[in-house]
């Protein structure tokens, strides 16, 4: 029995290629994502996105004082309990078909390579935000517990 190649998180989109017509929605299968999705699809067409990445507001609040030297080592001041704001990949993008002529055949290719690529050909990337209790990761046991409660 001949074994399977693993093709990454979005080679495999090509195995579909002959069924996507246009525009079309690709997310990780360990998320559960609450969007208005025809909001998203509209965005993505509005912005003429080739890629739209769906990102989360994610705070970070690091619980210490954050110390803060020079090159001496010396104690130049200290940030109590720093508040760090980000936008986090959440796992739910749409692409334009026009995406699938980069993705490389029956090769290990991740979404990081293809935007890496996309830029460098100029394709649109857009980013649409959603709040961070929109969504939840539960590819791990603790988070896949917590959305029985969530949702």
């Amino acid at each position: 029995m001949k074994k399977k190649k693993t093709l990454g998180t979005i080679g495999g989109i090509l195995l579909a290629k002959n069924k996507i017509l246009n525009n079309f929605f690709v997310s990780n299968c360990d998320v559960i994502i609450n969007a208005d999705y025809l909001d998203l699809l509209d965005f993505h067409k509005k912005k003429s996105n080739d890629i739209t990445l769906v990102a989360s507001t994610k705070e970070y609040i690091i619980p210490y004082g954050n110390c803060k030297i020079d090159k001496k080592g010396n104690l130049t001041k200290i940030i109590e309990k720093p508040k760090y704001d980000f936008l986090i990949n959440s796992g739910l993008y749409v692409f334009n078909k026009r995406v699938m002529k980069l993705i490389p055949p029956n090769k290990y290719f991740d979404f990081t390579h293809l935007v890496e690529i996309a830029k460098k050909n100029k394709y649109k990337i857009g980013v649409y935000p959603i709040y961070e209790d929109s969504w939840i990761d539960v590819g791990q046991w603790s988070e896949y517990k917590k959305s029985f409660e969530r949702f």
